[in-house]
């Protein structure tokens, strides 16, 4: 027996072709979709870090502007400082904003990665199943008998 015959895929058959292929399917949809998913979701933790930062210096600053609003006496490099610094905030609060929807949009990707995981699973699953029991039942059963009433 050859070595390189076990290798190559048994594929005279169209319905082997279809077992196997219904397995590959299967594994690829079972692994491929996880590694999306895990970079999505990494890329999600990102954006969610970099959004808690920003909106802990957002409350930073509202503390900090509610002291300055109870003082009475406020110089103009006071009232200078605050407003710059009342600038970056709203600049960090259009960054929350675009974090917001950066992470709407990934958990999306992931849901659709999902849906398309699932679906591929179920494919190739049932192409499996119908390609073996197709196999057996119109090509393996009677080569079975043949080859059974050739030894007897």
């Amino acid at each position: 027996m050859n070595p390189a015959d076990l290798l190559s895929l048994p594929t005279d058959s169209l319905y082997k072709f279809m077992a196997l292929s219904g397995l590959a399917i299967t594994v690829l949809a079972l692994i491929l979709p996880e590694i999306f998913k895990k970079n999505y979701s990494f890329l999600v933790y990102k954006v969610r870090m970099v959004h808690d930062v920003s909106l802990e210096k957002e409350n930073d600053f509202k503390r900090r502007t509610k002291n300055y609003s109870e003082k009475q006496n406020k110089t103009q490099d006071e009232i200078e400082k605050y407003e710059k610094e009342f600038l970056q905030i709203r600049c960090a609060r259009l960054e929350i904003e675009k974090d917001i929807k950066e992470i709407e949009y990934l958990v999306s990707k992931i849901k659709i990665i999902t849906f398309v995981q699932l679906a591929s699973v179920l494919i190739g699953l049932a192409m499996a199943i119908s390609g073996f029991y197709l196999w057996y039942t119109k090509l393996q059963f009677f080569l079975d008998s043949a080859i059974a009433s050739k030894i007897i």
